[in-house]
């Protein structure tokens, strides 16, 4: 055997080296086998997930403890949320106000919901007590928007609750609705009204005719609308869609139920108030034209001139009390109280201030003119408000409630500016005349 040595062999290169995976598969190089490899994937995994289920937990309990609570009951008369029911008294879709409860109506889209007592609604769905069971005695019926229903006053503090009281021998009826115009005073004339055998009807009205057409121009809305859509049927109308949306598009459900979360979250709402860009109300006024006013004084006079052949057909007197709007007849400085007090949220970029209480003002003018033209009785409360008082100050008085949880406007009476409204309406009720109480 030979002393003599083998040079050592050269190192392989990296060509001939295995790969990595194959030396791992054969369990060589250190690897940790594949059990081992997959619960290691599963603890990244827990680590990034981790945080989301704890932040949905968070979410979760917040939830619960604030946004799944029942809101503290708010005033029958407060706002104008409203509740939507069937006609057997289900709620449709599952979010209850405590203000208002209406139902579809067939003629004038909705309606109040007959027995709601928390606004002191009879059984026909008027405001106010049962009616007699036949009548015995002179019938007077109200008809109107809110002004008229009493928006954030109590039932007995209406001007037709203080009427009842100082004529106990008439019987008075609250046919007043939540956003009615005057077409749908005329519906709820021809399809219910007549039917009480009426003696006097008082049309409380006006301001909802010019003010929800100019709201709805001045925030850029020019199409086309039914003669019985408002606003509020406009709400609801897109409430029942989104309603078919959620039963039929996952989408839009998955969607809601976010939302729902997020809105009930007192977090997220935080996140969402100081995330969420806020939008800049115009410098001016959108110009708008003498088109669109003309069209809604003409509607409303029409609309009243039938409702005039209506009743006098039923032997009925009709009397138009064009309500009052209150900015016109107010200081500076209580106007700039109220505008400080709701800020956005009271009729956002409206330039109602500034634009609306002159366009009322010759609303009342030429819708007046026009109706006593037509041999129609009339009374303008803006004016016989006016002269009742002899300073602003002393107005806004009693148009103006201090209590910071009354919604102070420019078109809904105080209990102080409803015993006005019923004051001057007195002579215009006293002895039910076929002939006017005075113009």
């Amino acid at each position: 055997m030979s002393d003599t040595a083998h040079p050592a062999s050269p190192p392989p290169s990296s060509e001939s080296l295995p790969p990595r995976s194959a030396i791992a598969a054969r369990g060589g190089g250190g690897a940790p086998p594949p059990p081992f490899r997959v619960l290691r994937l599963f603890g990244r995994l827990g680590l990034m997930v981790a945080p989301l289920v704890l932040l949905l937990a968070v979410l979760v309990i917040d939830v619960l403890l604030t946004g799944g609570q029942r809101p503290a009951a708010q005033s029958p008369t407060g706002t104008f949320d409203m509740t939507l029911v069937t006609y057997d008294g289900r709620m449709v879709g599952g979010r209850e106000y405590l203000t208002d409860r209406i139902r579809l109506s067939p003629v004038n889209f909705y309606e109040n919901q007959p027995g709601w007592r928390p606004a002191s609604i009879n059984s026909l769905g008027f405001r106010g007590p049962e009616l007699d069971a036949t009548k015995t005695r002179p019938r007077v019926v109200l008809l109107g928007g809110s002004a008229a229903y009493g928006l954030g006053v109590d039932e007995e503090e209406t001007f037709l609750a203080l009427l009842r009281r100082r004529f106990p021998e008439y019987e008075f009826i609250n046919a007043g609705v939540n956003g009615y115009l005057s077409v749908h005073e005329l519906g709820a004339t021809v399809f219910r009204v007549l039917d009480l055998e009426p003696d006097l009807i008082i049309a409380f009205d006006g301001w909802n005719d010019i003010y929800d057409e100019y709201w709805r121009r001045m925030n850029g809305d020019g199409s086309p609308r039914h003669p019985f859509a408002n606003s509020n049927s406009v709400v609801l109308e897109n409430r029942l869609v989104r309603l078919w949306e959620l039963e039929n598009d996952p989408w839009t459900a998955t969607g809601e139920a976010a939302g729902t979360i997020a809105r009930g979250s007192t977090i997220l709402s935080w996140l969402g108030d100081r995330l969420r860009p806020r939008r800049q109300p115009p410098a001016e006024p959108r110009p708008l034209g003498d088109r669109w006013y003309e069209e809604a004084r003409d509607r409303y006079v029409a609309n009243l001139s039938k409702l005039h052949t209506v009743a006098r057909g039923a032997d009925c007197r009709l009397l138009v009390a064009i309500q009052p709007e209150a900015y016109q007849l107010l200081s500076t400085a209580t106007i700039e109280r109220i505008r400080a007090s709701h800020g956005e949220h009271w009729l956002p970029y409206d330039f109602y201030f500034t634009v609306f209480p002159e366009l009322y003002a010759k609303f009342r003018e030429e819708a007046s003119a026009r109706l006593r033209d037509a041999g129609i009785e009339v009374l303008d409360m803006s004016a016989s408000f006016a002269k009742s008082r002899p300073t602003k100050d002393a107005l806004e008085m009693f148009l103006h409630k201090p209590e910071p949880d009354f919604v102070v406007d420019n078109v809904h009476l105080t209990p102080r500016g409803h015993e006005e409204a019923a004051r001057i309406l007195v002579g215009h009720v006293a002895g039910l005349s076929r002939e006017p109480a005075g113009r």
